[in-house]
């Protein structure tokens, strides 16, 4: 199910333990423009991207 929803918003989604230095509740956003964006928060670090074209078809 989790698959069916984000191929239907066309992100790429990769999500990991963030660094131990960094606090359970230091939340950030970096932004990559076009090529996607790094959260952190909440213990994890997650990496959402545009799907490349070459995958959509």
């Amino acid at each position: 199910m989790t698959n069916f929803i984000l191929t239907q918003i066309y992100l790429d989604i990769f999500i990991e333990l963030d660094a131990p230095n960094r606090s359970f509740f230091d939340f950030e956003k970096r932004s990559h423009g076009r090529q996607g964006s790094d959260y952190f928060g909440l213990g994890l670090h997650v990496v959402a991207s545009p799907f490349q074209m070459s995958s959509l078809v």
